[in-house]
């Protein structure tokens, strides 16, 4: 076990430790922890560049950030919701991104599941991935019906992560590739986990949201009648946490050719 925030050896030499609050507090103890601490650095910094710094906050929390910014923030899924679920530090986590001031303008959040009798599926289906006791707490007339069928595939213990949200003047930012990056790293390094889930709307879907979040799982589809965000229809994606791995190793690849190329730019006009 290993904490972010020492030095991490990279091809390139020793990158300075942040002092960041957020990743004094990481804690990187499954997975890959050299990889996944270079890969937190790296996104702790990108982000930033971008004005943004990170902090863990509370479900409650949640909430009332979701609530104060419904001109741009659908309700969320009642997965999230301490009000109807049984959630909090013990078995979910939400990262906030903070402007200079302070302000909340980027979530992530993640909730552990124990899927290990029975699938992505049929949690869905049977509603139970939204409320803890759907026939006690599902609104009159709320239901679902579920189409993919490849996430029938999906068990273990999973991550059910979701929340995605970037305050309209931090948008164009890159931030939910670098959150949602940063979100099924620490899933996997906290909880060990088979598998990252998500559902995502269709709006979120048609805006090339699930490739800025790393992954080509995708099945199509859910339906959702009568729930808080009204009608709604969606995607299902999910990724393995061998496939997390080689998203963070490719990530930051990418990441260390563009430095290359930079490098080299910068030489040859000089």
């Amino acid at each position: 076990m290993i904490r972010a925030s020492l030095p991490v050896i990279f091809s390139r030499g020793v990158v300075e430790c942040s002092d960041d609050l957020f990743i004094e507090e990481l804690v990187v103890e499954h997975g890959p922890t050299e990889l996944l601490g270079r890969l937190f650095l790296r996104i702790d910094s990108e982000l930033r560049q971008r004005g943004i710094t990170m902090r863990f906050g509370t479900f409650q929390e949640l909430m009332e950030v979701n609530r104060a910014n419904q001109d741009s923030w659908h309700p969320m899924f009642s997965t999230f919701n301490p009000e109807t679920c049984r959630i909090d530090d013990t078995n979910g986590y939400c990262i906030f991104g903070c402007d200079s001031d302070g302000n909340v303008a980027t979530t992530q959040v993640g909730r552990l599941f124990d899927w290990t009798q029975t699938t992505f599926f049929d949690e869905v289906a049977e509603m139970r991935i939204l409320y803890d006791d759907p026939d006690r707490d599902k609104r009159p007339g709320e239901e679902i019906s579920v189409t993919a069928e490849r996430t029938k595939g999906v068990s273990g213990r999973c991550a059910f992560l979701g929340a995605i949200w970037v305050r309209p003047d931090f948008r164009r930012k890159s931030l939910p590739a670098l959150m949602g990056r940063l979100s099924r790293a620490y899933a996997l390094t906290r909880w060990d986990i088979d598998y990252t889930t998500a559902m995502i709307t269709e709006p979120v879907h048609k805006g090339l949201m699930v490739k800025r979040l790393g992954t080509e799982n995708t099945d199509w589809g859910f339906e959702l009648r009568g729930c808080p965000l009204g009608d709604t229809t969606g995607s299902m994606i999910w990724a393995s946490a061998d496939e997390i791995t080689r998203m963070c190793h490719d990530f930051l690849a990418k990441f260390d050719e563009l430095m290359d190329h930079r490098l080299h730019y910068r030489r040859a006009n000089e």
